[in-house]
């Protein structure tokens, strides 16, 4: 049943070329991936989820993780520790994690929304800059590379 579930996933998907640095180490520069646009039809995205995207009013698409989700507050600290609900959040994935000057005012996310940032987060344009999106703009889930 697994296997055939997994079938299906792979049928309903698509390709995506990655275009840049601010996915970088994990993603890189035209590197060319698996994305599940059925996926979420049968569960919610999840903190960690790399998801294809487009913010609304652009036709681009773009390639993010998602760190925050919805009814959590996000912020950093002064010296660049990101937090989730006051507590210091580690990511493994991450190029650079902690900040210094990437401080701003806490965020508190609604139901729906996800704050997603790149894993090269000097070189990334991602939540930080655009605020959150809602899961109506998630495209689909990035499976295994």
């Amino acid at each position: 049943m697994r296997r055939i579930f997994r079938i299906l996933l792979t049928i309903a998907g698509s390709r995506f070329k990655v275009h840049g640095v601010s996915m970088e180490p994990n993603y890189t520069n035209g590197m060319v991936l698996r994305v599940s646009s059925l996926l979420y039809r049968f569960r919610s995205p999840a903190r960690g989820d790399v998801v294809v995207f487009r913010t609304s009013g652009t036709s681009r698409f773009e390639l993010k993780r998602i760190v925050a989700l919805g009814e959590e507050e996000i912020s950093w600290t002064k010296g660049g520790t990101m937090e989730i609900d006051g507590k210091p959040y580690k990511e493994q994935y991450a190029k650079i994690v902690d900040m210094p000057g990437d401080e701003f005012t806490k965020i508190l996310l609604t139901r729906g929304q996800f704050f997603l940032l790149g894993d090269n987060r000097l070189h990334s344009r991602d939540s930080r800059d655009y605020g959150p999106i809602v899961s109506s703009e998630i495209i689909g889930k990035v499976l295994d590379s």
